[in-house]
């Protein structure tokens, strides 16, 4: 377990056998720095063997010489084998101000071949940020045609709610139609309308597995941009590590997405300029962006001189002067 507070975090704690009974309930002391009021743990299981597959129904955190209980209701496996097939899962408590639950209802389409039985994931996006995208675990019926289902999931408080992107994952060549995602805030009440009424599949509609859904009413307006990538004319400035980018509007965010060209990366040579072509919704006007890379390959180190982004149909231009280093030695 790892517990993360308002003044950081405290290092991985081994819990030792935890779960050994069904039912049961374990009570383990660990040792931590000070780390301020609680917002949310990290909980593992380090076994991959089925037979250590563990059904964690809640998880209470209790300073030894405090009075607030922390409650963290998780209610999953922590297993290869049985759920989601996940060995950590990260938990909110609700009781702060800080995190919440979201309820999803998810409403599959009634045309024909509409259902799916492939797994499904989300990601929320708000004006105080986006959620980790987490798997919608539901029965086996989950996602059948013309059907309704209900999800929960924990989170930090994420402001009002701009986006929900929704990726269909599986080996299957059959296609989901999402009708639309309704999300609700449990701890507000507010109810958000996300609409889709599109295909997520590999051979229908326009073959996409990945939907970015707007907030009812919102525009929907894909529009072009061009993107310019400057290397810094510095001894060994180039990379050939893949490159990622978020962009924040006034309406909202985009990404992160990896930058590609015709679907290889490129790579950032030294006193060079990148150009790519992108398609992004209507966020607004752009206020900042958020780029790194993955540190993979030899000599991962870069030095990023700056970003020019322009809008083709705006005719708009953003600069977004950098000169320095993305390296985790710099």
């Amino acid at each position: 377990i790892t517990l993360y507070g308002t003044r950081g975090r405290s290092e991985r704690q081994h819990l030792g056998r935890v779960g050994a009974e069904r039912g049961g309930e374990d009570i383990v002391y660990i040792v931590t720095n000070k780390i301020g009021p609680l917002l949310h743990i990290r909980v593992e299981n380090q076994s991959r063997a089925e037979e250590d597959s563990w059904n964690c129904e809640q998880i209470i955190v209790k300073p030894v010489r405090g009075r607030k209980e922390y409650i963290f209701a998780c209610g999953r496996w922590l297993s290869l084998q049985k759920g989601d097939q996940m060995l950590s899962v990260i938990l909110y408590t609700i009781d702060g101000g800080e995190n919440t639950e979201y309820q999803l209802e998810v409403v599959t389409g009634d045309c024909r071949n509409a259902g799916s039985t492939d797994k499904v994931f989300v990601t929320l996006t708000g004006t105080k940020g986006s959620s980790e995208m987490k798997q919608l675990v539901g029965s086996t019926s989950a996602f059948s045609k013309g059907r309704v289902d209900l999800f929960i999931i924990q989170s930090k408080a994420l402001g009002k709610l701009r986006e929900c992107k929704v990726e269909r994952a599986g080996a299957s060549n059959k296609g989901w139609f999402l009708e639309r995602v309704t999300v609700t805030d449990v701890r507000t009440g507010e109810r958000t309308i996300f609409p889709c009424g599109d295909w997520l599949s590999q051979t229908e509609g326009d073959c996409k597995l990945v939907r970015e859904l707007r907030l009812e009413g919102a525009s929907n307006e894909i529009l072009d941009f061009e993107m310019a990538v400057f290397t810094g004319d510095v001894r060994w400035a180039g990379t050939n590590a893949r490159v990622s980018v978020t962009l924040f509007g006034s309406n909202g965010e985009h990404g992160p997405f990896v930058l590609q060209n015709d679907n290889k990366f490129p790579s950032y040579k030294r006193g060079r300029v990148n150009n790519f072509k992108l398609k992004v919704p209507n966020i607004g006007k752009i206020e900042r962006m958020r780029i790194g890379h993955d540190n993979t390959n030899f000599g991962a180190s870069w030095f990023l001189s700056k970003v020019e982004l322009s809008d083709v149909g705006q005719n708009m231009r953003y600069v977004f002067p950098c000169e320095r280093w993305l390296a985790v030695d710099a």
